[in-house]
């Protein structure tokens, strides 16, 4: 399995998500948010400066999941990632 062109292949993190005062956000708030965080499965073949393994957040507005292997990824485009970490 290998992402093509600027396309790359992720796995959706689900992190329990804190304020900084210390509170948990419930699932409907963290629906509200715009950027979703996950690990690289297998960057396209055009992407130059995100690799396999990479910790991203990315717009989960233009994101899409598919079924790989039995298992649920999520396909997004070089340009929808906002950060690297």
């Amino acid at each position: 399995m290998r992402a093509v062109n600027k396309y790359l292949i992720v796995k959706r993190l689900n992190e329990e998500t804190v304020t900084k005062g210390g509170l948990l956000m419930s699932k409907a708030e963290e629906a509200e948010m715009r950027y979703q965080t996950g690990v690289v499965v297998t960057p396209g073949t055009l992407v130059e400066h995100i690799h396999e393994g990479d910790k991203v957040y990315f717009d989960k507005v233009y994101a899409f999941d598919v079924k790989i292997e039995g298992e649920t990824m999520t396909i997004i485009q070089e340009k929808d990632i906002v950060v690297v970490f």
